[in-house]
This record gives C-alpha cells, structure tokens and sequence, in this order.
C-alpha cells in the first residue's frame, strides 16, 4: 500500500509512483544478488537479476500490488472496504491520490467483474458426509444390481492388482450421453 508501482504518465514519458523509493529497492536487491552471483560491483543490475532468477524490483512491486487490487475486488460486498474500493475506482481524481485509488485505477480492474467467491467451501456441519458414494460389491451380481438401481450421473469403475510384484490400477469413468473413459 505504500508503494505504488512504476507507469508511465497519460501525457508523456514522466515516469510517475514511487520512482525513488523502487530505485532504493532495486540498490537493496542488488546487493543480495550479487551475493548470490559472486558477481562484479560494476555488473549489470538486470543482468544479475537474470542469473540469480529473481524478478526485477519494479516488477515485483508491480505483482504484488495487482495481486492486493485483485484481492479487494474480490471483497465480499459484507467487507467494510468493498464500497471504499468501488468508490475509489469510480471517480477521477486529479491529486492527492491514495492507495486505493491507485489500485482501482491503476489495473481498471471492476468488482462487478470478478467473481466472488464464498470464504467457507464446505458447511462445517456437513464435514462427516462425503461428496461421493464408495460401495464395494461383493460379487458380480451384486455388482450388475447396484449398477441398475444407482441413479448418479458419473460413475468411476476401479479394480486394483499386482503383478511380477508391481501395481497397476485400471479405471472406467461412465456419464450418461457420453463415451465412456478407460485408463
């Protein structure tokens, strides 16, 4: 929030954000990797970046902020910031930007775009139930009569076995209308 990343100005080539306190990064991350490198003082910081695998500051800056504006888009609409953050990506704004803003603006990224999803997958209650039915028949008729009277849409066939002391599994995944998959 306190680091706005490097772009460039609508009317020329102004680098506007935090072009200082990146370029102070940057010096920061230099000094790690050219202790990872073993490299010269004079080398290259992109060039260091590049062999030690580490990601530009500039462009570290800028993930990590895209990834905080994606998070407050997805705010539930229960969140206290989720109005703020709508808000902030609505109107125009000619100084005295704050973080917000920056993010809502910055990315053009809408909240009545992103999908929200629950904070909670599974209802605690029904934790014990599975999702999935597992039956093991003891022969082939009962097998033949369970497979008659199942009403679900998938169903996955397995059998395990050994051989030459090794393990091999094969499976067929049924679904009605459709083809059936071995493997």
């Amino acid at each position: 929030m306190w680091c706005v990343p490097i772009h460039s100005a609508e009317e020329g080539n102004r680098r506007k954000g935090s072009v200082h306190a990146i370029r102070k990064l940057t010096s920061m991350q230099q000094a790690g990797t050219l202790a990872i490198t073993r490299g010269f003082h004079t080398s290259l910081t992109d060039t260091l970046d590049a062999h030690a695998s580490a990601l530009p500051m500039h462009l570290k800056v800028g993930k990590a902020f895209y990834r905080a504006a994606v998070r407050f888009a997805s705010l539930p609409e229960s969140h206290p910031l989720h109005r703020q953050y709508r808000l902030a990506g609505s109107r125009k704004v000619k100084r005295h930007w704050f973080a917000l803003r920056h993010m809502a603006q910055l990315f053009g990224i809408k909240t009545n775009l992103v999908e929200m999803l629950p904070a909670v997958r599974q209802n605690p209650a029904e934790r014990s139930r599975m999702p999935a039915s597992i039956s093991i028949p003891a022969d082939k008729e009962a097998l033949v009569q369970l497979n008659n009277n199942s009403h679900e849409v998938i169903k996955v066939y397995t059998d395990g076995l050994a051989h030459n002391g090794k393990v091999g599994v094969a499976a067929v995944l049924t679904r009605q209308g459709k083809v059936n998959r071995v493997l």
